[in-house]
């Protein structure tokens, strides 16, 4: 049977734990934001070409509509 941990070793595991969480977070955070940027990206890329179709003359009276 091994001894036990010597306490300096099973604070720097719990440390190094500890970052790897963090670390873990951070990474999920920032590629959930990188995701719904591209999703928001493209719906105005569709919205833009919506209107590029519809033409300037939507919803004037004069333009026939």
């Amino acid at each position: 049977m091994s001894p036990p941990m010597e306490r300096e070793t099973a604070r720097t595991h719990v440390v190094v734990g500890v970052f790897a969480a963090a670390l873990t977070a951070v990474f999920l955070e920032a590629a959930g934001r990188a995701v719904v940027r591209r999703l928001v990206h493209r719906r105005y890329a569709r919205l833009d070409r919506a209107w590029a179709r519809t033409g300037r003359g939507w919803g004037r009276t004069d333009a026939g509509s």
